[in-house]
């Protein structure tokens, strides 16, 4: 974990408000006054050490004894992703003057990262230069979701999606005329439960394995939906057009089960501690829960209509594809 300190800088602001008719507007963003920087890293470094005393290296480093029971944990560092698979994310706007529109269609992917650790047990048998094993884990902390809590956008909070059009230079929009409108998907966690693998190991050298794994990924679908829809529309000289609509579903959690492939690097460091870093890619398929409706926002101001809608699931499904990367750094104690 690296961290610089922070860095005063001398930025101001921008800001954008006013009042019209009934409806005041205050907006200001601003970077801040300070900098800081940091990063997480993993490493796999093969490294080659000059001289020597010529003694003869510890028995572990000679022997090929792999076989038997271990326990171990370590970090787990994952990516998770969600997609929706049968949902709808829409907003037109059409100038009724001009006949021009222009359609916004955002992607309805999503992808998050979480830090934790992990447990895991197993038991491998050496054949030769061969080694045969299986092995169970439990994940700690090993999830994502898109909180609609969040303030994220212009509107903030639970109202938070972002503009999806651009406030200006859309030919939809007539010059000195404003429009916002956004929608946003919000889901519960993700989670990876932990995983049950079969292990295939190739001895490179007495103290080094190399090997792949394949098994059950075990998780949990979100608990929770929720889809929003937001907007201001300004087209002087008529008041605004603004509101907001949201529809939330609870309590649709499910334990999913999936498959997982993953291969890595084990190495001796005594008689009984080896460290073992890996990587393992979990899909758990189309993963189907309770539906949830969808919620819009639109309606013609002057001569600019806007129809936008948001919803997540139909034919009486919520259909999704939730899958997961991780890379995993351990340390193992053999007996």
């Amino acid at each position: 974990h690296d961290r610089y300190r922070g860095q005063d800088i001398a930025v101001g602001g921008a800001g954008f408000g006013g009042t019209i008719g009934e409806v005041t507007t205050n907006s200001f963003a601003s970077p801040g006054n300070k900098l800081n920087y940091s990063s997480q890293t993993v490493r796999i470094s093969a490294i080659y050490q000059f001289g020597g005393d010529d003694q003869p290296p510890p028995a572990y480093l000679t022997a090929s004894d792999w076989t038997g029971f271990y326990i171990g944990g370590g970090l787990t560092m994952q990516n998770h992703a969600l997609e929706f698979l049968n949902s709808t994310m829409r907003l037109s706007m059409t100038n009724n003057q001009t006949g021009v529109t222009e359609v916004y269609e955002p992607s309805q992917a999503y992808n998050g990262d979480s830090i934790g650790g992990h447990l895991l047990a197993g038991y491998s048998h050496q054949f030769g230069r061969f080694v045969l094993g299986a092995e169970a884990d439990v994940e700690l902390n090993s999830r994502f979701s898109r909180d609609a809590s969040v303030p994220d956008s212009a509107f903030g909070g639970a109202a938070g999606p972002e503009c999806l059009n651009p406030p200006s230079g859309v030919p939809s929009i007539p010059p000195g005329h404003f429009g916002c409108v956004g929608l946003r998907q919000n889901f519960g966690e993700v989670k990876t439960y932990g995983h049950v693998r079969a292990k295939l190991g190739v001895e490179v050298t007495p103290a080094l394995m190399t090997f792949v794994t394949g098994g059950l990924a075990v998780g949990r679908a979100p608990d929770y939906f929720s889809v929003t829809a937001s907007g201001i529309i300004v087209n002087n000289p008529s008041s605004p057009l603004a509101g907001q609509a949201t529809v939330i579903r609870t309590g649709v959690d499910k334990v999913i089960l999936g498959y997982s492939i993953g291969g890595g690097v084990e190495v001796k460091v005594s008689q009984n501690l080896r460290l073992r870093t890996e990587y393992m890619y979990d899909d758990y398929g189309t993963v189907e829960q309770l539906p949830l409706g969808g919620a819009g926002f639109g309606g013609t101001l002057g001569d600019l209509t806007t129809n936008s809608f948001v919803g997540i699931g139909n034919g009486g499904v919520t259909q999704s594809h939730i899958s997961s990367q991780t890379v995993r750094v351990s340390a193992i104690y053999q007996f």
